[in-house]
């Protein structure tokens, strides 16, 4: 989880970029891709549903502000993500939905 822990410390640099930066956009991108990696080698999947049922409580926030900064990043730069930010992006969607699913009873 060491990884987890500097690809969350990267995500907040990066978010503290935001609005001074040019190069906040590539800075996201790349903290995406290194959160996605870093959770990945550590749990050893991607699958969002897996990942729901294993990732610590801290770490689903940090998949939150991951979805934050990749939402801000498109709606500021108006432009298309990188394939990789969608597809965090939707992992993101897909844990959030089956937590609040399992949170309130439901069949996720």
């Amino acid at each position: 989880m060491e990884r987890v822990a500097e690809a969350a410390a990267f995500l907040s640099a990066a978010e503290e970029k935001f609005s001074k930066d040019e190069d906040f956009e590539r800075d996201a991108r790349l903290a995406i891709l290194l959160a996605l990696r870093a959770v990945s080698e550590d749990l050893g999947s991607l699958d969002p549903i897996e990942l729901a049922g294993t990732l610590p409580e801290r770490i689903i926030g940090e998949v939150i502000l991951l979805k934050e900064i990749s939402t801000r990043a498109y709606s500021v730069r108006g432009e298309a993500l990188l394939e990789a930010s969608r597809e965090a992006v939707e992992i993101a969607v897909s844990i959030i939905l089956y937590r609040v699913a399992s949170n309130q009873g439901e069949q996720p």
